[in-house]
């Protein structure tokens, strides 16, 4: 796996719901799952305060964090030649 920088996901509108969608490393995978979660009503919250409880979202599961991408690589296999 390459290196990750990080990332901070995209707030998006489906009918009357705001949805932060994001991408999660796959364990022995090079590619990313994506995932959209519900953030809330767009009657309740602006689009900038459905950003900020994406960012907690993130920041609380622990996709950022080094030991993180340490984890899913940690299952990857490698081929020496």
């Amino acid at each position: 796996m390459s290196f990750r920088s990080g990332q901070s996901g995209t707030v998006v509108r489906k009918g009357k719901m705001w949805h932060g969608r994001y991408y999660v490393d796959v364990p022995g995978q090079a590619k990313r799952r994506k995932v959209s979660v519900p953030l809330g009503s767009t009657l309740e919250m602006k689009k900038n305060e459905a950003k900020r409880k994406l960012r907690a979202l993130l920041d609380k599961m622990g996709l950022n964090e080094d030991s993180h991408l340490e984890r899913t690589e940690a299952g990857a296999r490698t081929f020496a030649f």
